[in-house]
């Protein structure tokens, strides 16, 4: 049947989304391997990064969107698109610089080559740029959250609660530091990291709520576009 709902929810084909999806998250796929394989700092292995791992379950949700789309909450892409906000949003606030920085260094001193040197600066703008924007937009675009109950979004923490119990477990126990702000002799303390570590899980639940209002303006903005065309 011909409404409103129907047609905000394939203004684009369908097929032709399915198809980019899959290729963007093939490129997700082949950048985290040449970034494993490449890598400018081995003492820390790539997959351990909140970057990779929110890439590769991006790049995975796209690639079966087609098989899932029907059958998987709209739960699922706000917390894919959330932990890739947060990806992008800490890496240019808080880390792109140092890294920028180090890695010329780096290279300036022969410690990396200069194809190392510009695998991980590609790898850093796919990862970190420009696949959190386009999976904003497919989730602006494409989710619709306009029935969603707000007591549901609590999901949402439950990977970076995670990752974060999995990044202090590592880093005690290594001695190594995923993330310079995780590390209390970096921020000032232990008590610091605490701090850190429950303002970076207030802010992500944040953003998830602010993804979902978002949503809702946009998919309800499209549905009354929709709903008048069809009148007319």
């Amino acid at each position: 049947m011909l409404n409103a709902d129907y047609l905000k929810a394939n203004f684009v084909n369908p097929r032709v989304m399915n198809i980019l999806r899959i290729i963007a998250g093939v490129v997700i796929i082949y950048y985290i391997i040449e970034r494993a394989l490449y890598s400018w700092n081995k003492e820390i292995p790539a997959l351990f990064y909140f970057t990779v791992q929110s890439n590769l379950m991006l790049a995975v949700y796209w690639i079966i969107y087609p098989v899932i789309r029907k059958r998987s909450t709209v739960i699922v892409p706000l917390i894919v698109t959330t932990n890739m906000v947060v990806t992008g949003v800490v890496f240019i606030l808080l880390l792109e610089a140092g890294f920028k920085d180090q890695l010329y260094i780096l290279l300036e001193h022969d410690y990396i080559s200069s194809v190392i040197h510009s695998v991980a600066l590609a790898a850093s703008n796919v990862t970190h740029h420009l696949m959190p924007v386009l999976a904003l937009l497919d989730f602006l675009l494409f989710a619709d959250l306009r029935f969603t109950r707000i007591r549901r979004l609590w999901r949402i923490i439950i990977y970076p609660v995670v990752y974060l119990f999995f990044h202090i477990t590592y880093s005690v126990s290594s001695g190594k530091y995923i993330y310079p702000f995780m590390d209390p002799g970096f921020v000032g303390g232990p008590w610091i990291v605490v701090l850190v570590v429950i303002a970076l899980i207030s802010a992500i639940f944040g953003i998830a709520v602010g993804l979902t209002a978002l949503n809702r303006v946009i998919q309800q903005a499209m549905y009354r576009y929709y709903s008048q065309l069809l009148n007319k």
